[in-house]
């Protein structure tokens, strides 16, 4: 059966540049932004091409209108749950009432209003690629700043807004990336009552739904092959594709001739477009997770947390492998075919930020993998919302917020 939004009557009833809106809205969530041609968008809404130029006069017209009307809705929807909120608050609840709040909040976003959560994400690549759309990448941080200092004061922790909205960024981020719907929910609940718990100034134990989840999803690793030296340069060439040009551009013929090789080379190696995806995100984990500026020998004798400190604050960020990484992301996110990456990027996340928050912690102190993925959610909000700044201002920026935290959590170390 058709959805309302392919009928007659909605194609008839709604006011074209609604539904032109809405088409983009549509497509950011199935195909992504990369694939949206004018000809794909005109006959998505049922329009005659020439209609829609006579209304706007380019497309980064019509995505700047459908960007504004997300930021218009989404704004309403958290002056909605902020109404609920207040109705059923008449004084500031305990701190550890937020982590449930958190926990529901980012499932309602996500689930409910998945178009919009979509065009929020489609708008942080936006903003990072094109200065047009800067201006509205500002507002999407300035409404959740605004939505969760204010959740936050809600519950009497006013002071960890800034904090919490980093934790929501990543966090909501991952929910959006389907595995197993009631185990999924399960373990937002139990790292978000783990934010809560370190806003009380204590390190978590592990919970048993984040245990078996990560337990599975070690276990659908899939075996990674032995790669010759044309192998790991076409894979190489994979990840610039996507660094470059955006997922939508990830092809064999792309890809064959990023490498410089002939296309029956790529397609030997790799059969899929999911093979392709699959290697793509491989090199550019790596790359995230070991820095440029250090050759392995550096990274090894750098132990110290003073060496660790640019990568943490995103002093050192690599913008294209960030951007590809939220591209990603987002393949998997729309794509069910991806849906085996899913567990692999929600629970097994957090292995290089452990590493680091363990050394700062030392011998004597336990972490948890849900501390690890916490600092994790934590570092990758805050570097998200910096990603404008300045190296140096990112490294200041960054190196207070890690100072506040690591004193809230009683960690002995000096940065």
């Amino acid at each position: 059966m058709n959805s309302p939004e392919n009928s007659l009557y909605f194609r008839s009833s709604v006011p074209l540049e609604r539904r032109l809106v809405e088409s983009v809205w549509q497509l950011w969530e199935t195909i992504g932004h990369g694939a949206i041609s004018a000809r794909a968008l005109a006959r998505h809404a049922g329009v005659p091409l020439s209609t829609l130029y006579n209304h706007f006069p380019s497309m980064e017209q019509v995505f700047l209108k459908a960007q504004e009307e997300a930021l218009i809705e989404t704004r309403q929807w958290c002056a909605a749950q902020l109404e609920h909120l207040s109705e059923a608050v008449t004084a500031p609840a305990p701190a550890s009432g937020l982590g449930t709040i958190l926990a529901a909040l980012i499932d309602e976003w996500t689930q409910s209003q998945r178009r919009l959560a979509f065009a929020w994400r489609e708008g942080f690549l936006l903003a990072r690629r094109d200065p047009h759309y800067s201006l509205l990448g500002q507002g999407w941080r300035e409404v959740w700043a605004d939505f969760w200092k204010t959740v936050c004061d809600l519950c009497g922790a006013g002071q960890h807004g800034e904090w919490t909205s980093f934790v929501f960024e990543a966090e909501a981020a991952l929910h959006m990336l389907s595995w197993r719907r009631v185990l999924d929910r399960a373990c937002l609940e139990e790292l978000c009552q783990g934010w809560a718990a370190w806003l009380t100034g204590g390190l978590v134990a592990d919970g048993p739904w984040r245990l078996a989840a990560r337990h599975q999803a070690l276990a659908s690793l899939p075996d990674l092959p032995i790669q010759d030296e044309t192998t790991q340069h076409i894979a190489a060439a994979a990840a610039n594709v996507v660094e470059r040009q955006g997922m939508a551009r990830l092809t064999h013929r792309a890809v064959a001739a990023e490498a410089g090789v002939s296309l029956g080379m790529v397609s030997n190696r790799f059969r899929t477009s999911v093979d392709l995806v699959r290697t793509a995100f491989d090199v550019i984990y790596q790359r995230l997770a070991a820095p440029v500026h250090e050759t392995p020998a550096e990274a090894e004798a750098d132990s110290g947390i003073k060496g660790k400190l640019p990568d943490l604050t995103g002093e050192t960020m690599h913008l294209s492998n960030r951007l590809a990484i939220e591209e990603l992301m987002l393949a998997v996110a729309r794509d069910e075919a991806l849906q085996p990456f899913a567990p692999r990027i929600r629970y097994l996340r957090g292995h290089t930020s452990g590493k680091v928050l363990r050394m700062i912690a030392g011998p004597d102190i336990a972490i948890s993998y849900l501390d690890a993925a916490l600092f994790s959610d934590l570092l990758s909000g805050m570097q998200r919302a910096g990603i404008d700044l300045s190296s140096k201002d990112r490294a200041s920026v960054g190196r207070g917020h890690l100072s506040n935290v690591l004193e809230m959590l009683r960690l002995p170390a000096t940065l």
